[in-house]
C-alpha cells in the first residue's frame, strides 16, 4: 500500500479502517505531535473533535532535502465526513491554506523481494532484495536487506530498480514503468479511485475525478501504462 509514495520513495501507509487524505505542500515548520496539535487543527478547520487520528509525513524524513520548506503529509480521519470536509474545503496548517486530496491505495508490493502481488509473509523468494539498489551497487554485499543498504536515499543516480532493471530509481518509485502498469490495471478495476471524495449521502462526494494521471506519474507515462508490457 504505498499512491503518492514514491516519488516520495516513502514508507507511510494508511490504516484502511480509517479515511486517509494527503495535505500537499505543508510548511515544514509543522510538527504533528498528538493531542494538542490535533485538537487545534480540528478547531481551526471546523472538524469534529477527535476526528484526526494520525498525521505523518508522506515522505520519510531521510528523503527531505536540506532547507526544504514544504512537504506532503498524510492525515487519517476516523470518519468520512471529516475527511471529505478536508478534501473539499482544504486545510489551514501553520497559517497556510493547503490543498487536500484522497489518499489512493496502490497494488501490493512485497518488501522482501520487491515484486508486486503478494505480502512478505507470503513471499517464496530466498534472499531479500534491497528496494534502493537491488544489490547492484557496492554496498556491504550484493544481497542485502533495505535496512542494510549503504546507498544514500537521496542519491537516485545510485538507485537501481529490482523490477524494471533501470538505474536512476528504486523499486518503490512511481517513475517505474512496471509500477505504472500495475497501478493502471489496479485503478481500472476499482470504483473507489474514480471519485474526488469518499462517497456518502452528500452528492458532491460522488464527483468524478478529473485528474489525467495519478500524482507522481506523467500523463504520457500513464498513457503508456494502458498497454501491456
Amino acid at each position: 500500500m504505498e499512491v503518492f509514495i514514491s516519488n516520495f520513495n516513502g514508507t507511510s501507509t494508511p490504516n484502511l479502517s480509517l479515511f486517509s487524505v494527503v495535505a500537499e505542500f505543508v510548511p515544514t515548520s509543522f510538527q504533528p505531535t498528538p493531542s494538542t496539535v490535533y485538537s487545534k487543527l480540528e478547531a481551526a478547520n471546523g472538524l469534529k473533535l477527535g476526528s484526526i487520528t494520525e498525521v505523518k509525513p508522506l515522505k520519510d524524513l531521510g528523503y527531505w532535502k536540506p532547507g526544504q520548506h514544504f512537504a506532503h503529509f498524510m492525515f487519517s480521519f476516523s470518519d468520512q465526513c471529516s475527511a471529505n470536509r478536508a478534501i473539499f474545503n482544504d486545510l489551514v496548517i501553520e497559517g497556510a491554506r493547503v490543498q487536500v486530496q484522497k489518499f489512493l491505495p496502490e497494488p501490493t508490493r512485497c518488501l522482501h523481494c520487491q515484486q508486486f502481488g503478494h505480502f512478505p509473509q507470503e513471499c517464496k523468494a530466498g534472499a531479500s532484495v534491497c528496494v534502493h539498489c537491488a544489490g547492484c551497487q557496492p554496498c556491504q554485499s550484493n544481497t542485502h536487506t533495505t535496512a542494510a543498504c549503504t546507498v544514500s536515499k537521496g542519491d537516485f543516480s545510485a538507485h537501481h530498480c529490482a523490477n524494471c532493471g533501470v538505474t536512476g530509481h528504486g523499486a518503490a518509485a512511481h517513475s517505474c514503468k512496471i509500477f505504472a502498469r500495475r497501478l493502471w490495471v489496479f485503478y481500472n478495476h476499482s470504483d473507489t479511485v474514480k471519485y474526488v471524495g469518499f462517497p456518502s449521502a452528500d452528492p458532491k462526494t460522488w464527483r468524478l475525478s478529473e485528474k489525467k494521471a495519478p500524482w507522481g506519474i506523467s500523463t504520457s507515462a500513464w498513457a503508456t501504462a494502458a498497454h501491456p508490457i
